[in-house]
């Protein structure tokens, strides 16, 4: 009977462990960031649609454009192909052919040296999002909600209120601590489904003093391709924003990926006419 009660006391705990959301956020950053370096052996679609707003939130204005996203000698290259909603025109597709061989034909030129410098900054990059990323658990309170289905996929649904005067290690991520959030993330490996943030007060970046106001709401989502990698299918931004002192920003931005295609690594971009990358 002990033996038995200390059983289900031991099944507990695994069984509160695994349900910990800040074990649960911290494993969800750890595998998103995993994902970076498989996601580079594919090329997919693009399709943006931009939208300015007026002080009331009505449409003043809208553009699309889509693009081919190739995967050039080890970087993206997006290959404008359609604008609002319409193929490019003979002279637009021929600037636009141009414009990938000129391309092609300057990284097919890069020297050793060009390139293992280009990768210690890519590699750099993908560090600093890292270091934003496992910050998350620290600068909120996490708490888990309830289990969701998001089409096929079972999610844990986690709430994410930033700590009161919470400082970053990393100073990179000190916009965090003025983010809440609501977080999907697959219960079967800790991917990120689906993820819903907002700022609670005002954020500014750079130099130029941009500042990003409460009102912006970020929505991205998230899928499974080939059982290998996870990608994203859908951005949605809604921007509230001002530059400087004068100029204000109300925009709407949806950005929808798709047509994910895996390439060989060993292939060779030769022409305009030959996509496969290197």
């Amino acid at each position: 009977m002990r033996t038995h009660s200390a059983l289900l006391v031991l099944l507990s705990l695994v069984c509160l462990a695994a349900d910990d959301p800040v074990e649960i956020v911290r494993k969800s950053a750890a595998a998103d960031q995993r994902t970076l370096e498989q996601a580079k052996d594919y090329t997919f679609r693009e399709a943006t649609v931009e939208r300015e707003l007026d002080s009331s939130g009505k449409v003043k204005s809208s553009e699309s454009r889509t693009y081919d996203v190739l995967m050039l000698y080890g970087r993206p290259f997006r290959k404008l192909i359609a604008k609002d909603g319409r193929p490019l025109s003979p002279g637009e597709q021929s600037k636009e052919d141009a414009r990938l061989q000129k391309e092609i034909d300057k990284r097919r030129k890069e020297s050793d040296q060009e390139r293992a410098k280009r990768e210690r900054e890519a590699e750099k990059e993908h560090a600093e999002m890292r270091g934003v990323a496992a910050e998350i658990p620290n600068a909120h309170n996490l708490t888990l909600l309830r289990e969701e289905m998001i089409g096929d996929r079972a999610t844990w649904v986690i709430k994410a209120e930033p700590k009161p005067n919470y400082t970053p290690k990393n100073p990179k991520a000190k916009f965090i601590t003025k983010m809440r959030g609501t977080l999907w993330i697959d219960k079967s490996d800790y991917h990120w489904v689906q993820l819903e943030a907002e700022p609670v007060e005002t954020i500014s970046f750079g130099l130029v003093l941009a500042r990003v106001s409460p009102g912006t709401k970020i929505e991205i989502s998230q899928s499974l391709v080939n059982g290998e990698v996870w990608v994203p299918t859908q951005i949605r931004i809604r921007l509230n924003a001002r530059l400087g002192l004068l100029k204000t920003f109300r925009k709407e931005l949806e950005v929808a990926y798709s047509d994910y295609r895996k390439f060989q690594t060993d292939s060779r971009v030769v022409s305009v006419s030959d996509h496969p990358a290197p």
